[in-house]
């Protein structure tokens, strides 16, 4: 059964589209009206966007561009379908994603997102995909040019409403918006972020192929890169609430609402040294649940749960408090592929005040022993040698040129109660009856509700639940008898 599950863990990157992708009349493409952005418009989206300090990682830059369906074209198929049909195009784009001001598709009607190409098809974006809000933000294409097609039954063709607000031209690649590289490269696919970084089908995640499943990146107004992972929940019910960093800034501006995220499930390479993996495991939307900027950590929940053909995870966790003397971190940095970080010393307790910013954070202090984290890996969990999470990446000055550096993560266990409000803790959320539950095991989505109880994987050396850690700057916390103290440092932040 291990054997089984690895198999299909590591041939989920590879799979392809569902059964009823669209199939694009590609050949007829030259007769459908192509709107091009303002070239100069986007010139200063982009100059504005990579002068901005503020964090997390910025990969596109909003130009507006508003468009109707009268821009478009119609066509009548076969079989009493109609096909909508509009060209966007933003001259030297990486890749282009929407935001729709206006977005209701009638029932039997699909909206697809794709390259002139169709190497690249996001969708369907049906009538589950309709909000109260209205609005809609699509998944990333790659290159300058996009088509977007709605299908949907003739007869109900008077009720669809498509209305463009802005375009994300983006100036970075996925899986180079960490580093910053300005060279041209097709998303999906590349090189990894940093040569030292691990791929998750790496011997090192042999044993957290479930863990793996939990997490995904995603886009926050398809500006913004961050990573986090679905949770359980004491109930079980399969709602799907996912961690992620505070810092992150879902829900936190008019541009950035929860209403914005794009997920991107299963994005890793099937091979420990493969570069490249398809990105069309996507879903789109939230709504904001919990967040507390002293532990780092905004809990949302997904507007539907993930399809079931993306075979995901809802990870476990852990409030106790208790160190660990083992763990990973799993999380995809800028974007790129999946990949593990692995340490082997036990964690520590430290409150970081986040470089830049006027946060402090109550944190999980964390040396590597294999891999790295990088911008766009804020939000991925840190998993303690019992395999539940007890983190979120907050910030940190660990690098391929700085291999002993550590990186900080926001306590969930602070994060448990961090606030007396709901909307300001977890505890009200994932243990919603009070049971007291103070860890959990993760699950499959069809699996039964699984029991709260703890066992002591905290790793030798600990000291207590109170304690503040081993670690190099600890020893004199010991001799004198004070566990409980925090030691305050600056870190720098992972976005």
């Amino acid at each position: 059964m291990a054997l089984l599950r690895r198999v299909v863990f590591l041939l989920l990157p590879l799979l392809a589209l569902p059964a009823a992708a669209l199939q694009p009349d590609l050949n007829s493409l030259a007769a459908v009206p192509r709107i091009a952005v303002d070239g100069a418009a986007a010139a200063r989206a982009v100059t504005a966007a990579q002068q901005r300090q503020s964090r997390p990682v910025q990969f596109a830059a909003p130009v507006d561009l508003p468009l109707r369906l009268s821009d478009g074209r119609w066509d009548t198929l076969a079989g009493g379908v109609s096909s909508w049909r509009l060209r966007v195009a933003s001259a030297g784009a990486r890749s282009l994603s929407f935001a729709f001001s206006r977005f209701h598709v009638p029932d039997g009607g699909e909206v697809w997102i794709y390259d002139p190409q169709g190497g690249t098809m996001q969708g369907p974006y049906t009538a589950l995909n309709n909000t109260a809000d209205g609005r809609l933000w699509t998944a990333i294409v790659p290159g300058g040019e996009a088509v977007i097609e709605a299908r949907v039954p003739t007869a109900s063709r008077d009720q669809l409403q498509l209305e463009l607000a802005q375009v994300q031209h983006g100036f970075l690649d996925f899986a180079t918006a960490a580093a910053g590289n300005p060279q041209p490269r097709t998303i999906p696919g590349g090189t990894p972020a940093s040569s030292c970084e691990v791929n998750v089908a790496c011997p090192a995640g042999a044993a957290w192929s479930n863990e793996a499943r939990a997490v995904a990146v995603y886009t926050v107004g398809n500006k913004f890169i961050c990573t986090g992972q679905l949770v359980n929940d004491v109930p079980g019910d399969n709602a799907p609430y996912f961690l992620t960093a505070n810092h992150c800034e879902i829900g936190q501006t008019l541009t950035t609402p929860a209403l914005s995220v794009v997920m991107y499930w299963n994005y890793q390479a099937s091979s420990c040294s493969g570069t490249s993996a398809p990105i069309t495991h996507t879903q789109t939307g939230a709504t904001l649940v919990a967040g507390d900027t002293g532990s780092d950590f905004t809990l949302i929940k997904l507007l539907q749960q993930p399809n079931s053909a993306y075979n995901v995870w809802y990870a476990g966790w852990d409030v106790t408090g208790q160190p660990s003397g083992s763990g990973v971190d799993i999380h995809q940095p800028g974007g790129d592929l999946k990949k593990i970080s692995v340490y082997d010393t036990q964690t520590s307790k430290v409150t970081v005040n986040l470089q830049g910013t006027s946060r402090t954070v109550q944190a999980w202090d964390v040396i590597w022993s294999q891999g790295i984290t990088e911008d766009g890996s804020s939000g991925s969990g840190l998993y303690n040698s019992n395999h539940y999470l007890i983190g979120v990446l907050s910030g940190g000055n660990s690098s391929c040129a700085n291999p002993g550096g550590d990186d900080v993560f926001g306590r969930l266990d602070v994060a448990w109660t961090a606030q007396s409000q709901a909307n300001g803790q977890l505890k009200a959320t994932l243990d919603p009856q009070g049971t007291g539950a103070q860890c959990l095991a993760g699950r499959n989505p069809g699996d039964s509700p699984t029991p709260g109880g703890c066992t002591n994987g905290g790793g030798s050396g600990g000291l207590g639940s109170g304690g503040g850690g081993g670690g190099a700057w600890s020893p004199l916390l010991a001799a004198l008898l004070l566990p409980l103290a925090l030691l305050r440092r600056r870190r720098a932040w992972k976005q």
